[in-house]
């Protein structure tokens, strides 16, 4: 509810009009209202997902495009390079965007894309703190265990040897690594 009121600027009395009683859309949680629960409460899949999203999010804002058109198209883009079910929900996606951007329940960015300094891709990691990847990135974790790590192959099959439709590893490398 609070997401879908930001990006459509309608009010929660709005929203409220398009749902049925009891329909469950009124959760209860605490907001994440520091990156924290993105570089330390995370899995290293979880972030690589983040990173794709947030890598997807960004090139689609450098397009000037409106920041709710720019976060549902990016998700929709985001979701349709998942070899399985999303990792990143669409309300985390968001948390993502306003941390990255400084939109919405945020007045500037905390958060920011940064290149591996060995394989180019681009991670989120707190604003100033690059020192994650002085080491390799959580790219570089996840293909140094990809072959042990089904759940990590799973995640991010490889490549088609012909062409045919894009998965998430097809286009992973060069969304990640072009500026």
């Amino acid at each position: 509810m609070r997401t879908t009121s930001y990006v459509t600027g309608m009010s929660h009395a709005e929203l409220c009009k398009f749902y049925l009683p009891g329909e469950g859309v009124f959760r209860a949680g605490r907001l994440p209202a520091s990156p924290d629960w993105l570089m330390d409460k995370t899995n290293c899949l979880d972030r690589a997902e983040l990173s794709v999203f947030a890598a997807i999010f960004n090139r689609v804002m450098d397009q000037h495009t409106a920041p709710g058109d720019s976060l549902v198209g990016a998700y929709k883009l985001y979701a349709g390079t998942c070899a399985s079910h999303p990792r990143v929900s669409f309300d985390r996606a968001f948390d993502v965007a306003c941390h990255l951007k400084g939109i919405w329940t945020h007045r500037a960015a905390n958060i920011a894309l940064y290149p591996c300094q060995q394989c180019g891709s681009l991670n989120l990691s707190s604003i100033g703190d690059e020192r994650l990847l002085n080491h390799g990135c959580v790219f570089c974790r996840l293909l140094a265990r990809y072959e042990k790590d089904p759940r990590i192959r799973a995640s991010f099959p490889k490549r088609r040897s012909r062409p045919g439709p894009l998965t998430r590893a097809s286009i992973l490398s060069r969304m990640l690594t072009e500026g």
